[in-house]
């Protein structure tokens, strides 16, 4: 009863994808109109860092050449630009917000 914490369902998920077999996805999303470049479907941990050092894990559904859709944990605001990094992957990019909708959110490379 004491000591004991419901695990958040995001978190629960970003351990699985972690403990899951890395699979390469060939089949890229559809191009929307006025999308610059290809989706690809991802499925990998990331990690957003605010100036301010706060650091918050994401979901990473799919990535491009100019940017990603992220999923958080919860309904956070983000700041208009931030640090963002895709585990697997070297170093942090600076990348600002496109768009939100409440736990998704659209990133474009700076």
């Amino acid at each position: 009863m004491f000591g004991k914490k419901k695990a958040n369902p995001l978190s629960k998920r970003l351990d699985s994808i972690k403990a899951a077999p890395q699979v390469r996805f060939d089949k890229s999303l559809p191009k929307r109109k006025g999308r610059e470049a290809t989706r690809r479907s991802a499925y990998k941990i990331g990690v957003i860092r605010l100036y301010n050092n706060e650091v918050l894990r994401c979901v990473v559904k799919d990535v491009s050449q100019s940017g990603a859709r992220v999923v958080l944990e919860g309904s956070i605001s983000l700041p208009n630009e931030f640090l963002f990094t895709i585990e697997g992957f070297k170093g942090e990019a600076r990348v600002k917000r496109v768009w939100q909708r409440e736990k998704i959110v659209g990133v474009q490379y700076v």
